[in-house]
């Protein structure tokens, strides 16, 4: 249990223990000779149900009309009501607590053949004071009342939530970004029809390829094996995958053929519909216009699922195409021997061949339509989305992860330091005596002066240049000259002097013998900050690693991070809006004799933005590729302040071959890219 007063940054953090853990749920006892799914075994789990609810409500109850008076944090002593406002769970666990069918919303009366179609307005609201009404009715031999409950997706078994005072039981059920959609339309649906699309257009391989190619980013762990060798999926994976996966899909698809474009098109729609929906579905605070995106981006995602709706087969409809397509193309090799028979030329047999093949394609899509739907009940959830945000706000506020790490933290760990023996009320035990203690370590904490935050502020979140903790194999951080680095990066002492003759003013010019002094020192970190979206209060810390060709850590091979480089024209680089990419070459300090002032730069490689930056109309990505020669030696290498290095760029690559030389940017790796690049 947590309270809903306190604010969602902090209730949804673990570490805050702003849950409550009030009581472990017993499994029911299995009635000997009796199956699962009988009336009487149904009968006795939710009788026992009930009985446990209403003990744990009880003291919500016994306040409903006489109150209780509480001690606010201002001092003040007010007189205070509690009421249940949202019950976060599984559609599953929904389905038991709420007395519903497995195929039924909990929210809305939508019908069960409706659950896969996109409506624009949602059904009407379930009305659980009728149905208790109906219920009563039920119970006293009124089968026309159980008839009306049946029809309504109603079990015959009362709610668990009867009884409670002030509620509006159809709003207890809360979207759930990590059930719902991470788990309940990626992991269980979606990716299995995309895997199953890019089976039958022989794209699977190069998928896998790029997928073990990607790079990391802050948040973001980068995979180490090929998708298809991975079984099982955890939450912060599947969170993982929906920053990638469009891009991935994007580049898998490359270089379609004349028939296989408009299909491509639709699929990536798709996909990138539902990504947009996820990612504007996870933002802390909406308008209007954002709830509009939502909801079209909903309405995308119903308008091209068709494309993978052979992808939604069971075994009767498999078993049902291959009959229907051995039956038909016997008939049709039938057809095609009397015309070699007659005389006809091989053209003409093409073509009768072509136009079988056509009707056969048809005939398939047919059974597809007919026997292939997408009602199922988590693609039905989506719709209450827009709806919700509108009513209660954002709908992170209503997260189940942190009930999921603290199931970890209060069940696993208290059942393993207990004996085993009358384990739950150990548990119990253990979570109320740790939970104590934490509680009042962070009270003390909280108690202990610290400096204003403020006047840290602007030391803590500045750009910061060192060595990494642990450096690489043969790596010795030392003082050298720019002139005894020239054999390492050959351009270096000319794009210095490029740097310093743009930066300094007219008359305090360097001359090029001067700057293969300056004493330099290489670096392999650079530290930048980026502030949170819509939650200015904290930043990212974006720790840009170059090593150079050395290798990093026990990886086998070097690490230089894409980053973001400030061009200071927001005019230019269409949907960047002045950023461009660019890899890291070199972080380094120099010593500028002259004034004795330490500059702290990169050496970077730029890459050329195509189609001046515009998004695709497909994907919504834009495209990178390797630039042409603008330096002043002729490459593509610059060196620039480190105030211009905007963080960590994401960038997926056009194919997994070590001589490519174009990427998407990926735009969809965190909010404030998928905010900024759009």
């Amino acid at each position: 249990m947590t309270i809903g007063n306190i604010l969602s940054r902090t209730r949804n953090k673990a570490s805050k223990h702003a849950t409550v853990l009030l009581a472990l749920l017993p499994v029911p006892p299995k009635m000997l000779g009796v199956a699962a799914r009988d009336a009487r075994q149904r009968q006795v789990n939710n009788e026992i149900l009930c009985d446990l609810m209403e003990a744990i409500f009880a003291p919500i109850v016994a306040l409903k009309n006489s109150g209780l008076e509480v001690e606010c944090a201002d001092g003040k002593v007010r007189l205070c009501f509690p009421r249940l406002s949202a019950w976060i769970a599984d559609h599953l666990e929904n389905v038991t607590l709420h007395g519903i069918q497995q195929n039924q919303c909990a929210v809305c009366e939508v019908r069960p053949e409706q659950l896969g179609s996109y409506l624009g307005r949602s059904a009407a609201k379930r009305d659980y004071r009728k149905y208790e009404h109906l219920f009563n009715k039920f119970s006293d031999n009124n089968q026309q009342a159980g008839k009306e409950l049946t029809d309504r997706g109603f079990k015959l078994l009362p709610s668990v939530f009867w009884g409670l005072p002030n509620i509006q039981q159809s709003d207890l059920p809360k979207p759930d970004i990590l059930h719902v959609v991470y788990l309940g339309i990626f992991e269980t649906h979606l990716m299995k029809w995309i895997i199953g699309f890019l089976k039958k257009f022989k794209r699977l391989q190069s998928f896998d390829a790029i997928w073990k190619s990607l790079a990391v980013y802050p948040g973001y762990s980068a995979p180490n094996k090929e998708y298809s060798r991975i079984s099982q999926w955890t939450g912060k994976e599947m969170r993982n995958l929906v920053k990638v996966i469009l891009p991935c899909f994007a580049a898998s698809l490359r270089r379609p053929s004349a028939v296989e474009r408009p299909i491509f098109a639709k699929a990536l729609t798709c996909v990138r519909s539902i990504v947009d929906f996820t990612l504007m579905s996870q933002y802390k605070s909406h308008t209007d216009a954002t709830i509009q995106y939502l909801e079209q981006y909903l309405k995308a995602f119903h308008d091209h699922k068709d494309v993978f709706k052979e992808y939604r087969k069971d075994k009767s409809t498999m078993r049902k195409v291959r009959e229907v397509t051995a039956r038909i193309r016997g008939e049709n090799s039938e057809v095609l021997n009397q015309q070699r028979l007659s005389g006809a030329t091989a053209a003409k047999r093409r073509r009768i061949a072509d136009e079988q093949r056509r009707d056969l394609d048809g005939i398939v899509a047919d059974i597809y339509d007919e026997d292939v739907d997408f009602n199922f009940v988590k693609i039905h959830l989506l719709s209450h989305f827009g709806d919700h945000v509108r009513r209660f706000g954002n709908i992170q506020m209503y997260s189940t992860e942190s009930g999921e790490t603290s199931h970890k933290t209060m069940i696993k760990e208290g059942y393993r330091r207990s004996n085993r023996n009358d384990a739950s009320h150990q548990i119990l035990r253990t979570y109320a005596r740790l939970d104590s203690f934490k509680i009042h370590e962070m009270n003390v904490e909280a108690d202990i002066t610290r400096p204003i935050e403020d006047e840290l502020h602007d030391k803590r979140h500045k750009r910061q240049v060192g060595s990494v903790t642990r450096q690489p194999i043969g790596f010795t951080s030392t003082v050298e000259t720019i002139s005894e680095l020239n054999s390492t990066l050959r351009n270096l002492p000319d794009l210095l002097h490029d740097y310093y003759r743009r930066k300094s003013s007219i008359g305090c010019e360097v001359d090029m013998d001067s700057v293969k002094q300056f004493p330099v020192e290489i670096c392999r970190l650079l530290r930048v900050p980026i502030e949170n979206f819509q939650d200015v209060r904290e930043v990212t810390w974006h720790l840009l690693r170059c090593t150079g060709t050395q290798h990093w850590r026990s990886t086998g091979r070097s690490r230089n991070d894409w980053v973001w480089v400030d061009s200071g024209n927001r005019n230019i680089y269409g949907a960047l809006k002045g950023f461009y990419p660019a890899r890291l070459v070199s972080i380094m300090k120099v010593r500028n004799s002259k004034t004795g002032l330490v500059d702290r730069l990169v050496l970077i490689d730029r890459l050329y933005v195509e189609n001046s930056g515009k998004l695709s109309d497909i994907t919504g990505l834009v495209t990178v590729t390797l630039g042409t020669a603008k330096g002043p030696t002729g490459t593509t290498e610059i060196v620039v302040g480190i105030k211009r290095i905007m963080g960590m760029a994401h960038l997926i690559p056009e194919t997994a071959e070590v001589d490519n030389k174009r990427w998407y940017v990926n735009n969809r790796i965190d909010l404030e890219t998928f905010n900024r690049i759009y």
